[in-house]
């Protein structure tokens, strides 16, 4: 949904989407170059169709928002 450098200012995004009733939302931090960067994201689903069905809500209040894949071993 968002990547942020300040870890607070996730941490108060994620409360709203925890509020919101996003509750598969989450913080993953993550070293960019010699930056932490902390990306507030919802999810993890099993399927593109359950992402897919998921981003259809989130996009009425976040219409920047994106849909992103990971491999997972």
């Amino acid at each position: 949904v968002i990547a942020l450098e300040d870890q607070e200012r996730a941490r108060q995004f994620y409360e709203t989407l925890i509020s919101q009733d996003y509750t598969h939302a989450r913080i993953v931090q993550v070293m960019i170059g010699e930056r932490w960067i902390y990306r507030v994201q919802i999810g993890a689903f099993a399927s593109l169709s359950q992402a897919q069905a998921a981003m259809d809500r989130v996009a009425l209040d976040y219409p920047d928002a994106f849909i992103t894949s990971e491999s997972v071993p």
